[in-house]
């Protein structure tokens, strides 16, 4: 069975783009992208069986955007490495890696 989860907008620790600002889909969809680098940096790429998607999600003041993963749950790793990453178990996703703030 398919299974999802969802992972955040972007380190908790550091400033989003914010729904309604220019160029808001440009910037969010960048700013995820580098957030799922970051993810893949520190836990390794997906197992077979998930992957990371960017979302929309439907709001009163638009649509806004999010890193989400997915996974099929017959795959043990795969679930696995979802919730480690959702709980941040390496401790590693709260701000951007120094290289990102480098940038």
């Amino acid at each position: 069975m398919r299974e999802s989860m969802y992972i955040g907008e972007g380190p908790w620790g550091e400033d989003t783009p914010q729904l309604g600002s220019d160029g808001y889909v440009r910037k969010a969809r960048a700013h995820l992208e580098r957030f799922i680098d970051q993810i893949r940096r520190h836990y390794g790429s997906e197992p077979e069986g998930g992957r990371f998607r960017i979302e929309s999600n439907a709001h009163d003041f638009g649509t806004y955007y999010t890193v989400e993963y997915v996974w099929d749950d017959r795959f043990g790793e795969a679930d696995a490495y979802g919730y480690a990453v959702e709980g941040d178990e390496l401790k590693v996703l709260e701000y951007w890696d120094k290289e990102e703030v480098d940038a």
